[in-house]
């Protein structure tokens, strides 16, 4: 029998940060307005973390982000 630790207890195998951001351009950037969404794990109800509740500023940096770096793979073939 598997023997499970909740994470954020000590011995869990897995961990959690307790909120999270875009990863944009390669790198974890917050939402432009700031807002979250609470993320909670379906086994209790309770939130485990927050998650980014991006709008169209957020997509548009997404977009920017990807253009940017297609237009440089376009140059290093």
């Amino acid at each position: 029998m598997i023997n499970y630790t909740r994470p954020g207890i000590a011995g869990s195998l897995m961990s959690y940060e307790s909120r999270y951001g875009n990863h944009i351009g390669g790198e974890w950037v917050p939402p432009v307005e700031g807002l979250y969404f609470d993320n909670p794990t379906p086994v209790t109800g309770q939130t485990f973390c927050e998650v980014p509740r991006s709008d169209e500023a957020d997509i548009e940096k997404a977009c920017d982000a990807a253009h940017a770096a297609a237009s440089h793979a376009r140059t290093t073939r």
